[in-house]
């Protein structure tokens, strides 16, 4: 129980990561070299092509999975702290609205799963 509340935190500390370099992505005063370093590790995280294909078990998502973390918290690392300390305050102002949007999506996901069944369901016995 205690390895899953570590991997947890984990995935929760890597998502606000990934909140504040998308505030960061939009400061105006992020340096160009930060903003490229954040092109190249989305493109490469939405690229078909990887260092290990992901076809190989076990293997394939292995270098994704280190190279996302391993470079979030490097550009992280790397942000001027004034941008820093301006994005921090805008993804916890986000993060606190993120459980509001999150049910919305929800429920919409769920009417839109609902309308599809009963259009299926007319169109099959009826």
């Amino acid at each position: 129980m205690n390895r899953l509340l570590k991997v947890w935190a984990l995935f929760h500390h890597l998502k606000d990561q990934g909140v504040l370099l998308y505030f960061a992505w939009r400061h105006p005063y992020t340096p160009a070299y930060i903003k490229t370093l954040m092109t190249i590790l989305a493109l490469y995280i939405v690229s078909p092509i990887d260092f290990i294909p992901d076809y190989i078990p076990l293997l394939g998502i292995a270098d994704d999975l280190t190279i996302l973390p391993a470079g979030l918290l490097y550009i992280t690392r790397l942000l001027p702290q004034s941008i820093l300390d301006e994005c921090r305050r805008d993804s916890d102002r986000w993060s606190r609205r993120l459980p509001y949007i999150a049910g919305f999506l929800a429920f919409l996901g769920m009417a839109w799963v609902v309308m599809i069944t009963y259009g299926l369901y007319k169109l099959i016995f009826q």
